[in-house]
């Protein structure tokens, strides 16, 4: 029996007294333990203060069998460890040094004794449970279970290869396909070391002739035979350990070695350049449960070699030298045994290996099974590039984004960006942003330009869309897309002016219901529900960002702006199951944060042509406009329509019909409007509404029996109305209702 490096532990005397609560438990527990015997106490000392303590035991377990193949004995000594620290567990290390390497050990540097990995879960889960006696009981579990060969559960993922190192060396998510690109290029972009010595380097593949000499990195990536996995090997420090570590699993690693770097050789040889490159070799292992058995598991593991790759190349037999130039030794079919030494004792690093994720890892990772749409963003501010920002991060969708506005100081309050990025295009900014997270795994593309315009490149990219969100704030995008045929299915998203709200509108996938309609109907929606009252009328107050009169923003907390955008990201995502359109509305209460959802159906509109005009009414509003009429029979009745023009679109949109005021006549053949409260309810609609709707014209019905078309008392009261109307340069709308038809008329002053 050796204590191998707790040798320097010095002996604890007759007298001594233990340092921590937990070298006195366990204490007590052995003693009440017939199973343990306490052989001697050691400790070691640090400028006068006990930094560990250990507990030398021989344990008995009666469950081992006299004889079994794991190689377990009926007694075993072992050395427990206790830390000052009482966030570590308490170790146990077998200090027999033949002991079987098995499976659940922990790793311990050469020359150490083996560790008993006893617990499957973190140490602070464990230690909100742990007690010396269970400690102690499960030293005896684990051997017996060990000798049983049962340590392993049949259900419990396969081990790795290697145990895990503190380092890491994180590579490309598209790795593999690099590799095999002849003029692919790597350096080392990163090298973090952290406070605790653990230091992470980060591997970039570049373009041809972009590494300058002495930063390049030259990568031997091998894929090996299948190995079957059981006790995790101690990593190797030398090439030679690590080979014979391959050959224990029955994989030859020198041969592949030394052929891939022959054929990295170019035939008519290389030169030493100024500075050689350094070698890291990756390897994927595979790992089975069972012999032949199907893989299970991949390992991928990293080596930095202490050689530079022409010196590395020429010790393991593969290239000779010749007049400052470096040949493949085509001659040497092995190396001789004096070369093997030399190869053998080649110094290694080794590394743990971590992948940048690629799209359908990100997607997997966020538990999103669909891969988004081939999409375009118009709007990369305040909610487009928070919109953005998740969908780069889950790798949803492939996307062009669309915005002619710069960076400026007062964006950084609740746009994705930096101080640094101030002045730059908000397009270009948002695709560093997603390059930066990314990696280059989803694609995306930046288009400094006015969407509305509706010319190439914009056209050509809604033309090719799946799906275009339109998160601009504005109305001038939905209106003039809208009128597009040729487009992808178009979703608006905004927030209102408070933060408190937010807004879907969604084009059904056959596009038969959009966004123009929508918006009306939406404005309906928030006139005639309580909710609504100040939807869209409350904010926080308003700052001149500018110079210019038209430099006002409003006052908004960036976590609203989170809020939602998360929420509207995920409803997004949820339209490619989704055929029909919808209008959704959010409400959130900011003193308890709770979200209430505002829900309508969108319905199918009816357009009609006047000249250049085109008036638009949806279905709702005929349900409301015949159940009116129908509330009143057999009098006739009628009030206004609320709308709004767009002069630019040349649309009228009819958002709502108000029933009669009360000062209305109304007879079986005649229908005369009061105007009480007429001018009160046109100016709340329009508060309500942020000054969009207002009064478009005048609706009244027909009664039964008698066709929707006009009398001369409504082409009468329709020449005034368009007298009225010419003040504002607007035409008149005129809309009669009958038992079963709803006709509009048009009267203009030219």
């Amino acid at each position: 029996m050796t204590l191998h490096t707790f040798d320097h532990m010095e002996l604890a005397p007759e007298n001594w007294r233990p340092a921590f609560s937990r070298t006195a438990g366990l204490l007590a527990a052995l003693d009440a333990e017939a199973d343990f015997e306490l052989i001697e106490r050691r400790f070691l000392a640090e400028e006068g203060q006990v930094v560990r303590e250990c507990l030398i035991v021989d344990v008995a377990c009666d469950g081992v069998p006299k004889f079994n193949r794991s190689g377990i004995r009926y007694r075993e000594r072992l050395a427990l460890v206790i830390s000052s620290d009482e966030r570590c567990l308490v170790e146990a290390y077998v200090l027999r040094a033949d002991f079987p390497v098995l499976l659940h050990m922990n790793g311990t540097p050469p020359g150490h004794p083996l560790s008993l990995c006893l617990y499957f879960g973190s140490a602070s889960a464990v230690l909100r449970t742990w007690t010396s006696p269970k400690f102690l009981r499960r030293i005896q579990w684990w051997l017996t279970e060990a000798a049983h060969e049962t340590l392993h559960a049949a259900d419990q993922p396969v081990e790795q290869l290697f145990y895990f190192t503190r380092h890491e060396l994180v590579l490309p998510h598209d790795f593999a396909a690099r590799c095999l690109q002849p003029d692919t290029e790597f350096r080392i972009t990163q090298w973090e070391r952290r406070p605790n010595g653990e230091q992470t380097l980060v591997l970039q593949a570049v373009s041809p002739g972009l590494v300058l000499p002495g930063h390049g990195i030259s990568v031997i990536a091998l894929n090996l035979a299948t190995v079957v996995h059981g006790p995790i090997e101690r990593v190797p420090a030398t090439l030679g350990a690590l080979d014979e570590a391959m050959a224990r699993r029955g994989v030859d690693l020198f041969t592949q070695l030394r052929q891939a770097f022959i054929d990295r050789m170019p035939a008519d040889g290389l030169a030493r350049p100024e500075k050689d490159h350094l070698v890291v070799l990756v390897l994927r292992i595979a790992i089975s449960r069972l012999e032949n058995g199907p893989p299970e598991k991949e390992q991928y593991q990293a080596f930095i070699f202490s050689s530079k790759r022409l010196e590395l190349g020429k010790l393991i037999g593969a290239y000779i030298e010749h007049e400052n130039l470096y040949y493949i030794d085509s001659l040497l079919q092995q190396p001789d045994v004096s070369v093997t030494a030399y190869w053998r004792a080649e110094v290694l690093d080794a590394v743990d290996i971590l992948f940048f994720n690629g799209a359908s890892q990100a997607r997997r990772q966020s538990g999103i099974a669909d891969a988004g749409p081939q999409g375009v963003l118009v709007g990369a501010g305040a909610l487009g590039s928070a919109l953005q920002d998740i969908w780069s991060r889950s790798g949803w969708g492939q996307w062009h984004v669309i915005d002619n506005d710069h960076i400026k100081p007062h964006n950084l309050v609740r746009h994705r960006a930096y101080a640094h990025q101030v002045g730059r295009p908000k397009v270009d900014v948002l695709v560093e942003l997603h390059k930066a997270i990314t990696q280059g795994a989803v694609p995306i593309t930046a288009i400094n330009a006015n969407a509305s315009a509706m010319e190439p490149p914009v056209l050509e990219v809604l033309q090719g869309a799946h799906l275009v969100v339109d998160a601009s704030a504005s109305l001038d995008f939905p209106r003039a897309a809208s009128r597009q045929d040729r487009v992808g299915r178009h979703t608006s998203v905004f927030i209102t002016p408070d933060g408190n709200g937010a807004v879907l509108l969604a084009e059904d996938e056959a596009r038969q219901i959009r966004l123009v309609t929508l918006e009306g109907q939406y404005y309906r929606i928030i006139i005639n529900e309580a909710w609504g009252l100040h939807h869209l009328t409350g904010h926080l107050g308003t700052y001149w960002s500018g110079a210019s009169c038209r430099d006002i923003s409003y006052s908004l907390p960036y976590s609203r702006v989170l809020v939602h955008a998360a929420g509207l990201a995920e409803q997004i995502q949820q339209l490619g199951s989704q055929a029909e359109a919808c209008i959704k509305v959010w409400q959130r209460d900011p003193s308890t944060g709770a979200i209430a959802l505002h829900e309508a159906p969108a319905m199918p509109v009816r357009q009609l042509r006047y000249g250049e005009l085109t008036v638009i009414l949806d279905q709702g509003l005929e349900q409301k406009l015949f159940a009116m009429r129908a509330q009143q029979v057999p009098n006739e009745t009628g009030g206004i329509l609320l709308g709004y023009h767009d002069l630019i679109e040349k649309i009228l949109v009819i958002v709502d019909a108000c029933p009669a005021p009360a000062d209305s006549v109304s007879t079986p053949i005649t229908f005369q409007r009061g105007t009480d409260g007429v001018s009160e309810r046109v100016d709340e609609v329009s508060r309500l509404t942020a000054n969009i709707v207002s009064y478009v014209g005048e609706w009244h019905s027909h009664p039964p029996g008698v066709p929707a078309s006009p009398s001369k008392d409504d082409i009468l009261q329709l020449v005034q109305l368009a007298v009225g109307m010419a003040e504002d340069g607007l035409p008149a709308i005129s809309l009669i209702v009958s038992e079963d038809d709803i006709r509009i008329f048009q009267g203009e002053v030219l």
